[in-house]
């Protein structure tokens, strides 16, 4: 499962998109990511490899309009936990 649905999103389907496909709940790609530092690495790849390159990445807007959750745009849609991450580093 976590196998095709990161293959989805290297294809360019959201988490969203990709966990429907599969009949998952998106809360279950992103769960994992919690508990286990290697899915983090594996989805963030996948999420690089397939976002559009017509989104405005690293910005607000790129996570929020066009729904991109690539790392930049997570880091700039949660600027707080962010900064926090880097501080504890």
């Amino acid at each position: 499962m976590r196998t095709r649905a990161l293959h989805l999103i290297r294809g360019g389907a959201t988490p969203a998109d990709a966990a429907a496909a599969l009949g998952i709940s998106a809360q279950t790609i992103h769960a994992r990511v919690r508990v286990d530092p290697t899915w983090q690495a594996k989805l963030d790849a996948a999420l690089m490899e397939g976002r559009r390159p017509d989104v405005p990445h690293g910005t607000p807007a790129g996570y929020r309009y066009h729904r991109c959750h690539c790392p930049e745009c997570r880091a700039a849609h949660h600027p707080k936990s962010a900064a926090a991450g880097s501080a504890n580093d």
